[in-house]
């Protein structure tokens, strides 16, 4: 059930993101704000106390940095 699940999940998620550019061409500021959403969300749940979040440490910004460029690359590729 859990595969089934992301795979029905992964699926809709591509599904939504494709009609999403065609209502708004725009792939870099589409990521960006599905970011920055997904950031506001959390934030709020951490404050109001019904997710425990860890703080952003240097280090594993810095070791994660690469899957980002990599993940970006393949938008322009």
């Amino acid at each position: 059930p859990l595969v089934a699940g992301y795979a029905v999940c992964s699926s809709l998620l591509l599904v939504a993101n494709k009609w999403a550019l065609e209502l708004f061409p725009m792939p870099n500021l589409l990521i960006f704000a599905q970011f920055a959403s997904s950031y506001g969300v959390v934030a709020v749940l951490n404050l109001l106390n019904a997710v425990e979040c860890d703080r952003l440490e240097k280090d594993k910004v810095l070791a994660f940095f690469p899957v980002v460029l990599i993940f970006y690359a393949v938008l322009w590729s």
